[in-house]
């Protein structure tokens, strides 16, 4: 299992032992999953046959892993998984790697591949931008919505009525016309160097 993996089942497990008669659908609303079959998805990744085995586990702290084997020295650090692109606000196609964010983030935090160049200079194809659900931007900060006909797109937001504006456009874009994602909290370029 993949490091986000055991994230994803270390975090369902404190919220069970937070609130040990939580329902399948209370699991999955905490974890900001649509469905509860997701919740079953993860148990299965992990060889759990059910919520009852998984409870147990939890309560019990008998996980095959801990979160010190996880994180090791710095709590700071978490794996994010990496999205490579949004389809919807609530559908996304995931890379096979994560990546290591070295920022504190919340849970629902994801790495997001730039697969274009129509953000260049600032952003380049390859970049990845670490977007987190939970941070709600602040003026003149950057923050990435999805613009019903035009899909994924980076917004500044200018005002505190939560009017944005495309970062190469000119006109704002009313709050009624987006669905927020996430805040932009960090961009990570890879560079080469020149020999």
């Amino acid at each position: 299992m993949r490091n986000y993996g055991k994230q994803v089942i270390l975090e369902m497990a404190r919220f069970l032992r937070e609130n040990p008669s939580a329902t399948v659908n209370q699991l999955a609303e905490h974890m900001g999953w649509a469905e509860n079959r997701s919740v079953y998805y993860w148990l299965n990744q992990t060889g759990y046959t059910g919520i009852k085995d998984f409870r147990k586990a939890a309560l019990d702290r008998s996980l095959p892993f801990s979160e010190t084997e996880l994180l090791k020295e710095n709590p700071l650090k978490a794996y994010i998984p990496v999205i490579r692109q949004i389809n919807s606000p609530n559908h996304y196609e995931y890379a096979d790697e994560d990546f290591l964010c070295q920022i504190k983030t919340s849970s629902k935090a994801f790495a997001y591949l730039l697969q274009d160049s129509k953000w260049s200079p600032m952003m380049l194809p390859g970049d990845l931008l670490v977007i987190d659900p939970a941070v709600k931007p602040k003026e003149s900060s950057l923050f990435l919505a999805w613009i019903n006909g035009l899909g994924t797109h980076i917004l500044r937001k200018i005002a505190d009525n939560c009017f944005a504006q495309d970062i190469y456009l000119e006109e704002p874009i009313k709050d009624a016309n987006f669905s927020f994602i996430g805040s932009i909290i960090l961009l990570y370029r890879v560079t080469t160097s020149k020999k």
